[in-house]
């Protein structure tokens, strides 16, 4: 439809700024060396969050991304993509979990 149309097209628009870039790109690394993670994001999986970062932040008419919308939907894309070691799994650690980790782990550009 248009609608839809017009709204790739805006979220194509919206700026990500190089330090959110480097953001999830330190999102990624933790992910990798994170001790309950034995394969981490991957740079499709970083893709795939910063596309649904754009979205979150056209859906709410914003021009840029801000590390808000990359928490906003980080607990959507990223915990199907970790491979957790067996350790976690025998312990009953989820990878939600070590999402939020992450978020908070990972220093916020200002």
């Amino acid at each position: 439809s248009a609608a839809l149309a017009a709204a790739q097209a805006d979220v194509e628009n919206v700026h990500v700024a190089p330090e959110l870039s480097a953001y999830l790109v330190d999102i990624a690394a933790a992910s990798r060396g994170h001790a309950h993670v034995t394969l981490g994001l991957s740079t499709r999986g970083v893709l795939a969050l910063l596309r649904a970062a754009r979205i979150d932040a056209g859906m709410r008419g914003a021009q840029f991304v801000t590390p808000d919308d990359v928490k906003a939907v980080a607990p959507l894309v990223i915990p199907h993509r970790l491979v957790l070691a067996p350790e976690a799994v025998l312990e009953g650690v989820a990878a939600r979990t070590i999402t939020q980790q992450l978020l908070d782990r990972t220093p916020v550009p200002r």
